[in-house]
């Protein structure tokens, strides 16, 4: 039975490797998982050392971001009022929403505009 090259995942983004890891057979390739799961964990810990889910104890987190705007004019001018970091648990799903401190130019907009 001819088996496919192995692939470098160290060259592997975070999210080629969680790509990866969803669409490997793990009976198949078993070191293969152990490797992404292993390279998924050092990543993740290098990005988030002291990440711990509250919900289920969990040290793996997905990291996003999201931008929101509070006003009716905010809106119609597309502005991004509010930046938020998002970290949801890889295990159970449970999400955290940290607010960003707003640079100089924000704070300047968000005066001009409140009323």
């Amino acid at each position: 039975m001819k088996t496919s090259p192995k692939p470098n995942y160290a060259e592997y983004s975070l999210d080629q490797l969680y790509k990866a890891e969803s669409s490997l057979d793990r009976d198949k390739y078993p070191e293969r998982y152990d490797e992404i799961r292993t390279r998924i964990k050092k990543i993740s810990k290098l990005a988030n050392p002291d990440y711990k889910c509250r919900n289920c104890g969990n040290d793996e987190c997905e990291i996003g971001e999201i931008h929101v705007t509070g006003s009716t004019i905010g809106k119609l001018l597309d502005l991004q009022g509010t930046k938020f970091k998002i970290l949801t648990c890889r295990k159970c799903n449970y999400t955290e929403l940290y607010k960003c401190p707003k640079d100089r130019w924000g704070k300047i907009l968000d005066f001009l505009l409140s009323g």
